[in-house]
């Protein structure tokens, strides 16, 4: 807390701007009022009412035959890299472990207001609350233009559709999540690279959407964006390995 003395604003007063310090102050707060970790917290709230047997915000208690590994991408294509997250550093901002399986059932009880299988999990007023627009923003993020942030959701629209959103990333993992409201349906995508398979994400996510709403043109709309990320993920390696052949030449 003597740290926040030190901390600048992080862009114009009244503009919207995320930043990782929030969540980490809301945990602190939720220890406070509830006298246990955030991760606990969390826990007992959100997780273990949703069944969301899968998600954890403590790495030890998992196990590390299912955890899909980072993996960064290079010259050489993709390559494990060793898991830095561990129960001290997964914070109140970035946080959980979890199952696309669980993070559907997420989406589908913020689709529902709360409900889950035809039960009241949550009250509908704080889970609606998320949803509404509380700070303006106006940017593209890939194939999203966002212009509006929730309480933790981008709000945005994807070619004329509302799409609440909320995307992730770690040195090594990329995360998609989202849905519509108008046409109730929603997207989870893990993947465990960077480079083109963060940007993959995105476009199976989309695609999926696209194929839901039976859109003209499909495959072939997809097949030519497959084809430039195709063709971005072999620019993105020859780059790779000249800078890696700049380096070993200075050393020699």
């Amino acid at each position: 807390l003597a740290l926040l003395r030190y901390h600048r604003p992080t862009g114009d007063a009244g503009r919207f701007d995320y930043n990782n310090l929030g969540y980490n102050l809301i945990g602190m707060v939720l220890e406070a009022v509830y006298e246990e970790s955030w991760k606990d917290v969390v826990r007992r709230l959100v997780l273990e009412p949703l069944g969301m047997d899968d998600t954890s915000a403590y790495r030890s208690r998992l196990d590390p035959d299912r955890l899909a590994l980072p993996h960064r991408f290079g010259a050489d294509g993709f390559a494990a890299i060793p898991l830095a997250k561990r129960d001290e550093n997964l914070h109140a901002a970035g946080g959980h472990f979890a199952s696309a399986r669980d993070l559907a059932t997420y989406l589908a009880a913020h689709q529902s207001g709360g409900r889950l299988n035809g039960r009241a999990v949550f009250p509908e007023e704080p889970i609606e609350a998320m949803h509404r627009l509380h700070a303006e923003q106006d940017r593209q993020f890939g194939p999203v233009h966002r212009h509006g942030w929730g309480y933790g959701w981008d709000l945005g629209t994807y070619d004329g559709d509302t799409l609440v959103h909320r995307f992730g990333s770690f040195h090594g993992y990329r995360s998609h999540m989202s849905f519509m409201p108008e046409h109730r349906i929603g997207v989870v995508v893990l993947v465990n690279g960077t480079g083109p398979a963060s940007e993959s994400a995105d476009l199976l996510a989309t695609y999926i959407y696209d194929r839901l709403l039976s859109k003209p043109g499909l495959e072939e709309r997809y097949e030519a964006m497959v084809d430039s990320l195709t063709a971005l993920e072999t620019a993105s390696r020859n780059r790779a390995a000249r800078a890696l052949q700049e380096r070993v030449s200075r050393l020699a």
